[in-house]
């Protein structure tokens, strides 16, 4: 189903240009916690140059992944019951290709997960080699 509450995508990336790093502007960003192990996940939805921007928005904000979604590819996104996104780390992309939104969401949230478990695993090793 198609998402009527955002302007077209277009429009919305015009809005959007520079008010992720204005002072005082916050974009909400995801955040998984389990324990004392966050795993912060932003979004990015991009008109050009789509995974170099994602990954320079992975560096500003700290996150450890990125969804990013190329909002000028045709039959996708806002106007459609289809998506497509690629999920970008420090060391890796992953793509999901274009498939029902609510198919990708999921998974999305597994891939988000193996990544919050992978991250939960290596701060537990750490800690117990400090004790």
């Amino acid at each position: 189903m198609a998402d009527e509450t955002h302007p077209p995508a277009d429009r919305r990336a015009q809005e959007a240009v520079g008010q992720a790093d204005r002072p005082g502007h916050r974009r909400d960003d995801a955040t998984v916690a389990a324990g004392d192990t966050p795993c912060v996940v932003g979004f990015a939805a991009e008109t050009h140059d789509a995974l170099s921007n994602a990954r320079g928005k992975l560096a500003r904000k700290g996150c450890h992944a990125i969804i990013v979604n190329d909002v000028s590819q045709p039959g996708i996104g806002f106007d459609s019951d289809d998506n497509a996104a690629t999920l970008v780390t420090k060391g890796s992309e992953v793509v999901f290709p274009r498939t029902s939104k609510t198919a990708l969401a999921t998974q999305l949230v597994n891939a988000i997960a193996a990544i919050h478990q992978q991250q939960r695993a290596a701060s537990q090793a750490s800690l117990s080699r400090l004790a």
